[in-house]
């Protein structure tokens, strides 16, 4: 994002720092908001699809919070998947 200077006196939206946008990406890797259900239904679901075993609520809650990727690898790990996925 590019830096923007501006006078000490705010005279549109942009000024005081409101922005409109057309989406937001947010990580909710299950740390701020409870996304464990919808964890334990989409990584099974994943699962399936690459006809590996399931991976237990139990199990998924101690993998959470260190972001997307780590998840899915650690659940790929944990079901005995090939490293190559």
């Amino acid at each position: 994002m590019d830096t923007v200077y501006r006078d000490a006196t705010p005279t549109s939206q942009e000024d005081l720092g409101l922005w409109t946008c057309a989406a937001v990406i947010v990580d909710l890797d299950g740390t701020l908001v409870d996304t464990l259900g919808d964890f334990d239904v989409a990584l099974n679901a994943m699962l399936r699809d690459l006809s590996l075993g399931v991976v237990e609520r139990s199990a998924i809650e101690r993998m959470v919070g260190r972001g997307s990727e780590h998840l899915i690898r650690s659940v790929l790990q944990y079901v005995g998947a090939a490293e190559s996925l």
